[in-house]
């Protein structure tokens, strides 16, 4: 079974995928039993993901001479070759690795910002693509690294603030899920049993092993033997830390749910910071809903979604200085989940963007 979401406080159902018809029929036959409503969404997964593959691979063929923001679901190398070809023709963007994964692929990140202004300023973080099978948190990423770039609209922000678009902290994972299993969600290491990969997002030095995790490796939240035993979460880690003090914002990027959350995700005691974190994101809901008409549930990690511990929202707002920290969970609410066609990567990625200024504009 692959439980796509949890029972939450607003009695939101639960998102399950059931593997094979005979397991599928065995599992009603349960759910009937123990006088559990449900609803069977589609009854015919492997459809879904055809017809993702299918309109991503139109959308590839339309746009061949460059690289579609908007409504493509990009590789690995188509990634990397856009980002290394916007750093060498803008002088706003560098382009970095924050180091390799464990299968040796570069994991790669953008600073953005306005050169001609000299004095210090804040970082904004956008970490992207945690979670393999996210592909719209990596999108999304990607049309915001793009509209701050190529977007004079956005160049005030350019002034005041260093953005770090990190679009695919997971490369291994994310590589898996477009060639092997779309449904991949965690990193790619060795573990014991023979399984592979860790929760990445269970992995950081934040309450390690504690709530909303798995003992077992198969298990989709299994946070790994230790903390930060995942090359890519170390990685991610150092980076932050290298900005210790600077960093006026992060946001930790996911789908899906549509929510906006904030520390803490491993108690359901707020933070110290609790109303200036909530007038923040009610202004973010806000903004997400006039432009798009979406409504955005918020609130704390754990009491709006669930507890889980080891995150990197928890861990750079306790351990790394970050005190304005958003995890986000983007559209829709369940009718595609992490299927997302690739048709809605604009909408998502406009929303997320009206969110976030607004939270900066408060900065």
């Amino acid at each position: 079974m692959d439980y796509w979401n949890a029972p939450m406080p607003d009695m939101r159902p639960v998102l399950t995928l059931v593997p094979g018809e005979k397991i599928g029929a065995e599992f009603l036959v349960a759910l009937n039993k123990s006088r559990i409503g449900f609803e069977v969404t589609a009854d015919n997964f492997q459809k879904m993901l055809n017809a993702e593959r299918d309109e991503n691979s139109r959308n590839l063929r339309r746009f061949r001479s460059f690289f579609d923001y908007q409504s493509t679901y990009h590789s690995y190398d188509e990634i990397i070759a856009e980002l290394q070809r916007v750093s060498t023709n803008n002088s706003k963007v560098v382009y970095n690795s924050m180091g390799k994964s464990y299968e040796g692929r570069q994991i790669p990140f953008l600073t953005i910002t306005n050169t001609d202004v000299k004095e210090p300023k804040k970082t904004v973080v956008f970490e992207c693509g945690i979670h393999a099978r996210e592909w719209v948190s990596t999108a999304t990423c990607l049309w915001m690294a793009n509209t701050l770039i190529t977007d004079s609209i956005n160049e005030e922000l350019l002034k005041k603030f260093e953005f770090i678009v990190i679009p695919s902290l997971n490369p291994d994972g994310y590589v898996y899920s477009h060639t092997v299993n779309r449904m991949w969600r965690k990193t790619r290491s060795p573990q014991r049993g023979g399984q592979r990969g860790a929760d990445p997002n269970r992995n950081f030095d934040s309450h390690f092993g504690q709530a909303g995790t798995q003992l077992d490796p198969s298990g989709e939240a299994y946070p790994g033997p230790k903390p930060f035993s995942e090359v890519e979460t170390k990685a991610l880690a150092n980076l932050v830390l290298s900005k210790r003090g600077q960093i006026a914002a992060y946001f930790a990027i996911h789908s899906f749910s549509q929510l906006w959350m904030y520390p803490y995700g491993y108690t359901s005691v707020p933070p110290p910071n609790y109303a200036q974190l909530e007038r923040l994101s009610t202004r973010a809901v806000d903004a997400i809903r006039a432009t798009s008409g979406l409504v955005f549930n918020k609130g704390t990690i754990a009491r709006t979604i669930y507890k889980a511990s080891g995150s990197s929202i928890d861990w750079a707002y306790d351990s790394a200085g970050c005190k304005v920290v958003f995890a986000l969970e983007l559209r829709d609410k369940g009718q595609y989940g992490f299927i997302l066609p690739p048709s809605q990567i604009r909408s998502a990625a406009t929303e997320t963007w009206a969110g976030i200024k607004a939270v900066l504009g408060e900065l």
